[in-house]
């Protein structure tokens, strides 16, 4: 940006800065480490021996939300072969085919790598334990183009603990904050290269970090899957949200055309 801004310096019009596109984890922190899911299955009674019994019940549980969910809303339900699948592209090109321009868009499932407990022998104390390590499970894509934040998903691991990643885009939602301010714009794929009012847009960008976060994301997960509110009966924590910033924050640049006469 600095080196942009020196190259351009006379014709720069315009600098507007804010969320680009943004990552957040939602993490039920007492089922996220061993200590905290040995606590938990101690207080809930569930014995090591019976692990793996009440886990997969508990991701058929979570699935079936998922697919129940996309059932009601009318969604495509895809199972695909691969994660090496451009996810976001297939998305956008089922809301073409579909006619899709607003709200949910639909349900993709894939294997792909995680974090996760098992329950496995330790020869030397000859007893079962807990521990994490890397393994593969289901992960659930729910894709939407939402009327106030844009085009965005959910995606939730299936087994234990349960993360939650939703990504959303602070460009796709200013360009819905322009379009209801009435505020024309320029928008070169994921770039704003003409605003009306550059002031106005910061002020709709300062806006955005207002958002009640937690309510937000935990309306998201939730609506993705109503059965992550029942994954720890009898407790009823609610995630646990951090995020983490593609890019850092936005920073658009707007140039004055030279046009050639």
């Amino acid at each position: 940006m600095k080196k942009l801004m020196e190259l351009y310096r006379d014709r720069v019009i315009g600098v507007i800065s804010g969320l680009d596109r943004v990552r957040f984890r939602g993490t039920l922190r007492w089922l996220a480490s061993e200590r905290g899911l040995s606590t938990y299955m101690s207080y809930a009674k569930i014995l090591l021996k019976d692990f793996s019994d009440w886990v997969n019940g508990l991701t058929a549980q979570v699935r079936e939300s998922c697919e129940s969910r996309a059932k009601d809303l009318g969604i495509e339900v895809r199972y695909l072969a691969s994660s090496g699948v451009d996810k976001d592209k297939l998305a956008r090109q089922i809301a073409k085919d579909r006619r899709i321009t607003e709200g949910s868009i639909c349900l993709l499932s894939v294997v792909e790598p995680c974090i996760a407990p098992k329950v496995k022998g330790n020869k030397a104390s000859k007893k079962l334990e807990l521990v994490m390590e890397p393994r593969k499970c289901v992960f659930v894509y729910h894709y939407f183009n939402d009327p106030v934040f844009g085009f965005g998903h959910v995606r939730i691991q299936s087994w234990v603990p349960f993360n939650i990643f939703i990504c959303l885009n602070g460009r796709h939602w200013l360009e819905r904050q322009l379009q209801k301010q009435g505020i024309d714009y320029v928008k070169d794929g994921n770039c704003f290269v003409c605003i009306e009012d550059i002031a106005a847009a910061q002020v709709l960008l300062y806006e955005q970090l207002k958002t009640d976060w937690a309510k937000l994301l935990n309306g998201f997960a939730l609506g993705s899957c109503p059965a992550l509110s029942q994954v720890v009966r009898p407790l009823e924590p609610e995630y646990y949200w951090s995020s983490a910033y593609g890019n850092g924050c936005m920073k658009n640049t707007q140039i004055k055309q030279e046009v050639d006469g």
